[in-house]
């Protein structure tokens, strides 16, 4: 209630401003090279529908461009609007706001000018004049002048809200939502104070990393404490090395006492006696097991010869006796082969003449059936052919009937004109007789009792009292007295008598000219024509629907076919037997055709693989015949080929004892041969052993200069001080760290508070945009019903609620994307509004994606919000735009030539 109270007393105040487009003119801009103008803007709801390539977006930026841009503005952008053949771009709106209509033209490039008019007034700037006039005019009293980058929508830009670097479209809204909420004070205190904690962490931190920032005192903190530290690591470390030379001093004194001990000395002697024994019998049984080897290789020759004489000859024997067994069982074959060839050659011969004399039957059955489709493609043929010819009559018929008709209307002279005509000119004539008798002298005679025909018009008696006929003179003639003469008025008479003398004379040029005698022969004629008329149009429509491809087609058709039905060569008399009894005969001689040719392709089948076995027979015997012949010519006769195979057995025997004997000898010498591993073991201990030695000696010399060098730097440490260097260089570190732990505490604190009043800053941004959010859902309630809407802080819809479901905006569809997007402008320019700075909303085809449902209640929405302000609308869907037809708050504009003044 006191946001409402709060509310009526700022729409109440004084200064309340609205600003309304009435026209736009255009000259040397764009492709409109010679002037165009849109005139008559309404105010409410103004659609401009056109094609692509019409010109709209060229006037979207040429009313931008003379609204914001100085005529002295030479930016890509006013070069852009100029003539591709040049030009000097000239720009006239006329507008009102704060209760005046203004003029405003500008030209720019070549001939700057700027001019504004104020119409009611008459009151003329110029130039620079005219500028600060027009700022003052777009200012308003919340700088709506930046809203127009919000409500002045440019094609393809529907679903992009205008930048805001400065804040200062923000701005402007943040003081209009301060003019709706009670407690904007209180946020502008808490924004007050994010200003102050801000600037103090940028004292201290960069602003976007919010990491400590250059030349700052907590960078220098940070910079102090690093150098002490160093120098505390190195206090440390210098101190560290002299505690580790003194370590290493004792170290040094300990190890050159143990390498100058005798029984180390004597340890070392008998390792390397040892290692060099083991190496020398390793290489001695290698070198045996060389030879070994040798002997064992030559033995295994030996034996693999005389097992594959065995192997070979054992296998030829077996060979020549499968052989002998497959050519007797080949040969057997063969013959049953040769036999069932024959036998099938002898079927897929008779399979071959069944299905010749099946064919032929098919053909006979196939050349019957078609017989009858011609006889009935004949029959068929004819009836249409009497069917057409009955339509061309009826054609024709109607077709003359149409032409007796025009002919007999076109002599006619009567028409409703005429008709029309006569009836006013009777009616004419029947007014100016009731004028011409209303100032004719009017008569009443009454009579006393008993005188009663005592008095004469002219030569009448009037025999009883009453009204004498009007006429333009009336003589009344009493016997024996004299005579009354009444006469009218001459110029009332004479006027009125003229003018129906004249029209009596029009009714009758009428009535000779439709050769009528009244108007009840000229209306009876014009019925009859009517009649003929409709009947004109019935016989037409008979004709259509007898031809509808028209006469000339139907007769061409007639003859097409009469000629198709003349080129049959069709028997009078039909086949005897009937089309079903054939066809099914037919389907039968089908079914044996195929029965016989499943036995022609078996038979045949049958006698190609007979053939393929006999041919694979004949080469079998034929290879395995020449494999045998090859076989005997190497082996012995079959009488001595067990003694053969016995004496190659005992060969295999001999040469296997050898070879294991050779074996035995190799695994001999085999276990004291060195792996590669051990011996490279043995040798790499043998050379580490000869090494320690001499390292030992090197150590020894070594350790001896390493002592008198420690003893001489730890000398120069107690000369130095290391210790109280290092105490001093501690306590520096301690206060430089202490100073950095105060800034980290300091910008942590600002930074919780920083956190906190964005958070609450958060909250009241929540509160603020309820104004907004209420208008949007009132704008958007018939486009989505139920739907509930949440803006961010780019004045953008960044969810959507319904039925208690969340939907993101990068979920949505781009056709929905760019209505809301519409949505939230009309929800802005409503809050303009109704803080009385209300701007025309212009969109330049904002509504591309929508569907025919979308686009109407887009519509509906537009011409709502159009009660409270201006909208104009640019778009190319011209036959959308006639579906909508008349509505109140709905006008449909267009460009019209315009020259300049």
């Amino acid at each position: 209630a006191a946001l409402w109270q709060q509310r009526k007393r700022v729409m109440a105040r004084p200064g309340m401003t609205e600003m309304k487009l009435r026209a736009i003119r255009l000259s040397e801009v764009g492709q409109f090279r010679d002037g165009v103008a849109l005139e008559g803007l309404t105010g409410r709801l103004d659609v401009v529908p056109g094609p692509n390539e019409f010109g709209k977006s060229t006037l979207f930026r040429a009313v931008e461009t003379v609204m914001r841009v100085p005529y002295t503005g030479t930016a890509a952008n006013i070069h852009e609007l100029a003539p591709s053949n040049g030009g000097a771009p000239l720009i006239e709106v006329e507008f009102e706001t704060a209760g005046s209509r203004w003029r405003l033209r500008k030209r720019y490039l070549a001939q700057k000018s700027a001019d504004l008019l104020d119409l009611g007034g008459g009151t003329v700037l110029r130039g620079a004049d005219a500028e600060n006039r027009l700022a003052a005019l777009m200012a308003g009293r919340l700088g709506r002048d930046r809203m127009l980058g919000l409500l002045w929508v440019g094609q393809t830009h529907s679903l992009d809200l205008p930048g805001d670097k400065k804040g200062e479209i923000s701005k402007s809204l943040g003081r209009l939502i301060e003019d709706e909420i009670a407690d904007a004070a209180g946020e502008g205190q808490a924004r007050r104070l994010r200003e102050a904690v801000t600037a103090a962490l940028e004292g201290l931190v960069s602003r976007s990393t919010r990491k400590p920032a250059a030349g700052k005192p907590y960078k220098a903190a940070i910079d102090a404490c690093a150098r002490a530290r160093d120098e505390f690591e190195m206090a440390a470390a210098a101190a560290a090395a002299a505690a580790k030379r003194l370590v290493e001093l004792n170290a040094a004194e300990g190890r050159a006492q143990v390498l100058a001990s005798p029984e180390a000395a004597a340890e070392r002697a008998s390792v390397r006696t040892v290692l060099s024994k083991s190496l020398a019998d390793g290489l001695k049984a290698e070198e045996a097991l060389q030879r070994a080897n040798l002997q064992v290789a030559a033995r295994q020759v030996e034996d693999d010869a005389a097992r594959d004489r065995l192997q070979r000859l054992q296998s030829a024997i077996a060979e020549a006796l499968l052989l002998e067994q497959r050519l007797a069982a080949a040969t057997s074959e063969l013959a049953t082969v040769r036999r069932k060839l024959d036998s099938g050659k002898s079927e897929a011969a008779a399979a071959e003449a069944r299905r010749i004399d099946a064919e032929e039957r098919l053909t006979q059955l196939q050349d019957l059936l078609d017989t009858h489709d011609r006889h009935q493609r004949y029959q068929g043929l004819m009836a249409t052919v009497a069917e057409l010819r009955q339509r061309l009559a009826v054609a024709r018929l109607a077709e003359i009937r149409v032409s007796e008709i025009k002919t007999t209307l076109a002599t006619d002279p009567i028409d409703e004109g005429k008709v029309g005509e006569l009836r006013r000119a009777l009616g004419e004539v029947e007014r100016l007789w009731a004028r011409f008798e209303a100032a004719l002298p009017k008569v009443r005679i009454d009579y006393a009792a008993g005188a009663e025909g005592r008095i004469r018009n002219g030569a009448v008696v009037v025999a009883t009292s009453g009204e004498i006929a009007a006429a333009p003179s009336i003589i009344l003639e009493v016997e024996g007295v004299g005579q009354i003469t009444i006469a009218a008025p001459e110029a009332a008479g004479e006027d009125v008598a003229a003018l129906l003398v004249a029209a009596s004379a029009r009714v009758s040029d009428l009535q000779t000219s439709m050769a009528v005698e009244n108007l009840a022969a000229a209306e009876a004629r014009l019925e009859h024509r009517q009649r003929l008329a409709n009947e004109s149009l019935v016989m037409a429509e008979r004709a259509a629907a007898a031809a509808p491809s028209g006469l000339a087609a139907l007769e061409r058709q007639v003859a097409t076919m009469q000629t198709e039905l003349e080129s049959m060569d069709v028997a009078v008399n039909s086949p005897t037997s009937s089309r079903a009894e054939t066809a099914v005969e037919l389907a039968a001689a089908r079914a044996t055709v195929k029965q016989v040719e499943a036995a022609v392709r078996a038979a045949q089948q049958a006698v190609q693989a007979a053939t393929m076995r006999e041919t694979r027979l004949e080469s079998d015997i034929s290879g395995s015949t020449q494999r045998l012949t090859q076989l005997e010519a190497d082996l012995v006769p079959a009488a001595q080929r067990d003694r053969e195979v016995a004496a190659a057995r005992e060969t295999l025997a001999a040469s296997t004892a050898a070879l294991n004997a050779a074996v035995r000898e190799q695994s001999a010498w085999t276990a004291g041969v060195l792996t590669p591993a051990a011996r490279t073991r043995l040798e790499r201990d043998l050379a580490d052993a000869e090494r320690a030695e001499r390292s030992i000696e090197d150590e020894r010399r070594k350790l001896a200069f390493e002592i008198n060098g420690l003893q001489s730097a730890l000398v120069r440490d107690r000369q130095d001080g290391v210790e109280a260097a290092l105490e001093e260089a501690r306590a520096a570190l301690r206060v430089a760290e202490e100073r950095v732990a105060g800034f980290e505490r300091e910008v942590a604190e600002l930074s919780l508070i920083e956190r906190l009043l964005e958070e609450e800053a958060q909250a009241v941004r929540v509160s603020e945009l309820k104004p907004v959010v209420d208008r949007l859902e009132d704008v958007a309630r018939n486009v989505f019903p139920d739907a509930r809407f949440q803006l961010g802080d780019k004045l953008d819809v960044t969810g959507l609620v319904r039925q208690d479901s969340g939907i993101s905006n990068e979920r949505l569809s781009g056709g929905t994307r760019e209505q809301i997007a519409v949505l939230v402008r009309l929800a802005y320019a409503r809050l303009l509004a109704d803080r009385g700075e209300a701007l025309p909303l212009i969109l330049d085809d904002a509504l591309v994606y929508a569907d025919a449902a979308r686009f109407r209640a887009m519509f509906d929405a537009l011409i709502a919000a159009s009660a409270h302000h201006q909208i104009i609308m640019l778009t190319c869907h011209e036959e959308r735009v006639a579906t909508l037809g008349q509505r109140p708050g709905l006008s449909i504009g267009s460009l019209n030539p315009w020259r300049p003044a």
